[in-house]
């Protein structure tokens, strides 16, 4: 065993980024901000967990993410409202610490090291702007003063705290004199670090916060993931395995049973929670990386044999394109506070949505019912160039409420073209561009690789040969636009309502 311990606290709401699930759970790149903490500490080096707000989310991901590592959670009596705090936290985590030598860490920090505490200490690092965190007076490099949040013009403190063997009751004998100390409650480590400062010295760290708007910003450029981020949702890749969240148990359950309907062709899952499902890294290429007129010609066949025979019943397909977009297109006005009107966009008139929404022939979208994914874009495809087999990721759970294999195929064909205009690689390099203009006017577009001009046309000429309309995989198209638009955030949002508004206005011109 290493000899010591580290403590994570993940309690609390993460009221400051505003976000619905755990704070130790924010989707930084490609995994939740607290597994790029737990990938910094050896193997062998036992973790606490305090647990509060959606606990058991965070307990079941720790579980499925980690089940070879000593991790051990526990629930604070009170994480939230008046009288909650770090300082509640820390008290309720020492039964769990005992002894040990430990280091504490904040589920915030993001951090290119976690020093052993061979020696106790505290971590800093530079910020352009000091306002939102507490920060560390310097004299000859050891730490004479921490000092509150809104001071600037000195390193910042960042939430990283190592007590070695020696200072392990010291530490406690603080809290514990503190315990009804309510600037202790709120603050937690920090006051206990205060007085133990003639023990503590002070390391530079590389280091990314992630607990305002602002710092999980910047630090999203610095770490930049294959899936875009959703409200809702996330993929993340740890260690050889992929593990998908969704804040509704359901959707994960019907992904589970379609699983097993589309076997041979999507991933097979390996294990599930609540909230969770694991299944094992596929080798091969994510699809954008590889993509070209062969291997999206071979895809195409592929997705033939996949799709497969019709069913005649249609299921009343159209009235759930028409429910489903007015229901985003309310979501996406209440979230934002968006007042319809019309607009020039592009240098196009186009009406209000609701008229644009309006004006829509409904049952021209009663679609063809095949076996169908239900989300084709090129990063939801892994192509193995040496086996040349495609895998499906990301299926869709359900279609119009039916969880089974069949779906509309004007949805598949749709999502295909929607990832040939609109691309995840695109969006990632900031590619697009949404600008209104001081008289009220609308600019708004996305870059399109020559190379996926190429591919739409090979797409059209693929559904004109099939037997298929073109006219309504475009309407599908924009409608998907404006149905994703509610999920992301400013200003990839506004780009794709009025996107899809551009594209609505100039096909039912």
């Amino acid at each position: 065993m290493a000899g010591y311990k580290v403590f994570i606290p993940s309690a609390g709401t993460g009221s400051r980024i505003g976000s619905k699930l755990n704070k130790a759970l924010t989707t930084l790149g490609d995994k939740p901000a607290i597994s790029y903490i737990i990938d910094k500490i050896p193997e062998d080096v036992p973790i606490v967990v305090a647990i509060g707000y959606q606990g058991e989310i965070l307990k079941d991901f720790l579980e499925i993410a980690y089940p070879n590592r000593d991790i051990t959670t526990f629930r604070v009596s009170k994480y939230e409202g008046d009288q909650s705090g770090l300082g509640i936290t820390l008290l309720e985590a020492q039964p769990y610490l005992k002894d040990s030598p430990f280091i504490f860490c904040s589920n915030d920090t993001i951090v290119n090291e976690i020093p052993i505490p061979s020696v106790s200490y505290l971590g800093f690092s530079h910020s352009e702007d000091n306002t939102e965190y507490r920060s560390v007076k310097l004299v000859g490099g050891h730490p004479v003063e921490l000092l509150p949040k809104g001071i600037n013009h000195t390193p910042a403190y960042i939430g990283l705290v190592g007590i070695c063997r020696k200072d392990v009751n010291l530490f406690w004998a603080i809290a514990k004199n503190l315990s009804n100390d309510p600037t202790f409650i709120r603050v937690g480590e920090a006051e206990i670090v205060r007085r133990m400062l003639p023990n503590i010295h002070a390391i530079k760290v590389e280091w990314h916060d992630i607990g305002n708007p602002i710092a999980l910003t910047q630090a999203r450029i610095k770490y930049p993931g294959v899936c875009l981020p959703k409200e809702n949702e996330a993929t993340w890749f740890i260690d050889n395995a992929v593990i998908k969240y969704h804040d509704d148990p359901r959707f994960i359950e019907n992904r589970v049973i379609r699983a097993k309907a589309l076997k041979n062709y999507v991933p097979e899952i390996i294990e599930t929670k609540t909230h969770f499902y694991k299944y094992n890294w596929i080798n091969g290429a994510i699809l954008s990386s590889v993509i070209n007129v062969p291997i999206f010609e071979r895809l195409l066949d592929t997705l033939g044999e996949f799709w497969g025979d019709s069913l005649t019943d249609k299921s009343n397909i159209a009235n759930f394109y028409r429910e489903k977009t007015w229901e985003r297109w309310e979501d996406f006005r209440t979230r934002f506070e968006y007042t319809d009107k019309a607009e020039v966009i592009n240098g196009m008139y186009c009406p209000a949505m609701e008229d644009i929404l309006s004006s829509i022939n409904w049952d021209w979208l009663n679609g063809e019912l095949y076996r169908f994914h239900g989300d084709l874009h090129f990063e939801n495809i892994v192509y193995n160039v040496v086996t040349k087999r495609f895998t499906l990721l990301d299926w869709r759970q359900d279609f119009a409420g039916l969880c089974n294999e069949m779906g509309d195929i004007y949805y598949d064909f749709a999502k295909l073209n929607h990832g040939l205009i609109v691309s995840h690689e695109q969006i990632q390099k900031n590619n697009y561009h949404y600008k209104v203009e001081p008289n009220g006017d609308v600019d708004v577009g996305i870059l399109v690789p020559e190379k996926y001009i190429e591919l739409q046309q090979i797409l059209k000429k693929y559904v004109d040969s099939s037997g298929f309309e073109w006219d309504v995989v475009e309407l599908l198209t924009y409608l998907i636009f404006l149905n994703s638009a509610p999920l992301h955030h400013y200003p990839y949002s506004h780009f794709l309502f009025h996107f899809a508004k551009y594209k609505l206005g100039q096909l039912l011109k």
